[in-house]
Order: structure tokens, then sequence, then C-alpha cells
């Protein structure tokens, strides 16, 4: 018991948090590639999607599953496997999840629009080849085209990428560091790992927004169903929005003012729901005694 006790406060949770992050991710980016090599140019874009849900499980999924039995917490209290679902939370949880969804509309208006002259043709080239990727992944003709991309590109994702950035990594931080600082840098390592510049704005606040939900409801089932909602919405979006070639068009005021009135809108949902939240919970953020 006392090396139990000792062991649980002397631990390196921030060191456990990190390096077993960017080792995962690392694992992830290099296994795909690994298990892509087996295929031939003509079968590589018909089993990419199986490849990339393939990696996730097993690089991800299944990694932070057994890592999880190697820290003080234990799997369930450093994974967050509790599974009851307050309908108030959810409620309230939706509502920031639809402001987000106003900031990424919004946000996708206004960074054309401060896009230099002298950069818009190198800016073209970094937005291309994220879409082409995510459509040869995702994309489709049909109903069973979009089932299978829910599953590998919403599902998936959702269950993997939560249990390991607002489990394994965020409650090791919660651990040492104070709640506040322990969502944002899980937050901020979140964003980068997407590997797509030009949305990290939107991807560190949907990264913030998944951590508190995380930390106030001490469960990973909710932020579980917000991502999954939101990369099915944008899997939705794909198959009912006829997909046209990259550009950059010209943006006219009236379209930049109601951008950013979304935007700011968005931003005020998500901290009404943040503040319900916390309230609901009577959650101290300035704290690492939970």
């Amino acid at each position: 018991m006392f090396y139990k006790n000792f062991l649980k406060i002397n631990f390196p949770y921030i060191y456990f948090g990190l390096f077993f992050t960017i080792l995962l991710i690392n694992l992830y980016q290099l296994g795909g590639e690994f298990i892509s090599s087996f295929f031939s140019n003509g079968s590589y874009n018909f089993y990419l999607p199986y490849i990339n849900a393939l990696s996730q499980i097993g690089f991800i999924l299944v990694p932070v599953i057994i890592i999880s039995n190697y820290n003080p917490l234990g799997r369930q209290e450093l994974l967050r496997l509790k599974f009851h679902l307050d309908t108030k939370d959810l409620v309230i949880a939706l509502l920031g999840l639809f402001g987000f969804e106003l900031i990424a509309t919004s946000w996708a208006v206004i960074k054309q629009a401060i896009i230099p002259e002298f950069f818009k043709k190198d800016y073209i080239e970094l937005i291309r080849k994220p879409e082409e990727l995510y459509l040869k992944l995702l994309g489709g003709q049909n109903i069973i085209d979009a089932i299978r991309a829910l599953i590998i590109g919403a599902i998936i994702p959702a269950i993997s990428e939560e249990l390991l950035f607002r489990g394994l990594l965020q409650r090791s931080l919660e651990e040492k560091l104070k709640p506040s600082i322990a969502i944002t840098l899980s937050g901020v390592i979140f964003s980068v790992i997407h590997f797509i510049p030009t949305n990290i704005v939107p991807l560190f606040i949907i990264g913030i927004f998944l951590g508190l939900v995380a930390y106030v409801t001490k469960s990973i089932m909710l932020p579980i169903i917000l991502h999954f909602l939101n990369n099915a919405i944008s899997i939705i979006g794909i198959y009912l929005i006829k997909q046209e070639e990259t550009s950059v068009t010209n943006i006219n005021q009236e379209t930049i003012i109601f951008a950013i009135v979304f935007l700011f809108l968005g931003l005020g949902l998500i901290a009404l729901s943040c503040i319900r939240l916390y309230k609901n919970h009577k959650i101290n953020l300035h704290s690492n005694i939970q």
C-alpha cells in the first residue's frame, strides 16, 4: 500500500503523457506508411481507407489501452472510462458543438480574406493535398460508401483520439498541472498533430472544448460523442455538397462581416456552454485537486 501511494505521488505523469502521445502519433504515421508499402499504386487508393482505420486501431487505440495499465491511476481513471451520460450535460455540450460549427464555417471565409495576394498560390497548394487525401479516405458515391466513411472517419477517430488526448495525455497532465494548463496543452498538441496549418485555430478551439468537457464530466463518453458528431457533419457535407476545384475566391465585405459575426457568436455559444457545464458540476479549473 505504501509503495503504491508513493508511486502514485512521485510518478512522472507529465513525461508519461507527453512521451507516449508523441510516440503513438509517430507510430500511427510510420505504421500507416509501412502498411501502405505492401500495396501497388493501382490498389493503394482502394485500400487507403482501410489502411487508415487499421493504423488508428493498431497504432493508437490498442496501444493506449495497453499503456494505460502501466499508469498508477489505472486504466479506468486514466482513460475516464465512466459511461454515465447526463442528459443536461449532453444538451449543454451540443450547444457548444453548434457554436464550434459556426466557428469552423466562418473561419473558412475569414482565412481566405486575410491571405496576402502573394501567398495565394502557395495557400491553394497547402490546402489541396489534405482535401484530396480526405476525399480519397472518405469520399464515395452511395450509401455504403457513406456508412464506411462514418465508421472510418468518425467512429474510429472519435474513440481512439479521445482516449489518447483527453484520456492518456490530458488526464496525466492534470495530476501535476492546473486543469486549465493541462486542457490548453493537450488542445495545442491535438491541433498541431493534425498537420493542417490553415485549420489550426478551429482545431485548437475544439480541442480546448473537448478537454473541458472531459474534465468537467470526468467521463470520456461525451467527448467521444461530440467528436463523432463533428466528424460526421464534415463527412455528410462531402456527400451533400459537390466538391469543386480548390481555389481562393474574392470575398466581398458583407460576407466577411457576416463571417466575423458568426465567429463571435460561435465563441459566445462555446463560452456559454463551458460556463453552464462548470456551474452544473461546480468544478475548479485552477486547482488540480479534483
